[in-house]
């Protein structure tokens, strides 16, 4: 089981089931339609779409991070095998 932190626990207790509900379908809506949320000045919205975007950028991150490391690993690997006397 994931461990949530302190911000997360304090966000689920203040947002009820459906506000939650709601914020997901706005996160879903096209890159214009969003643009309009933001424009609406709501901070919910604001920072429900906020918050997936940066989650996108570090999934994204976090994806490239583990292809750099298991490159270097393979490198690493075929150096070794290479370097081996016959």
């Amino acid at each position: 089981m994931r461990k949530t932190s302190y911000f997360e626990q304090k966000k689920a207790s203040s947002t009820s089931a459906l506000e939650i509900t709601t914020l997901r379908a706005k996160i879903s809506l096209p890159n214009d339609q969003k643009e309009q949320l933001l424009k609406e000045n709501t901070s919910k919205n604001k920072i429900a779409i906020m918050n997936v975007d940066q989650s996108k950028a570090i999934y994204k991150l976090r994806q490239n991070y583990d292809e750099r490391i298991a490159t270097a690993a393979a490198v690493a690997e075929m150096e070794k095998v290479r370097r081996e006397p016959i």
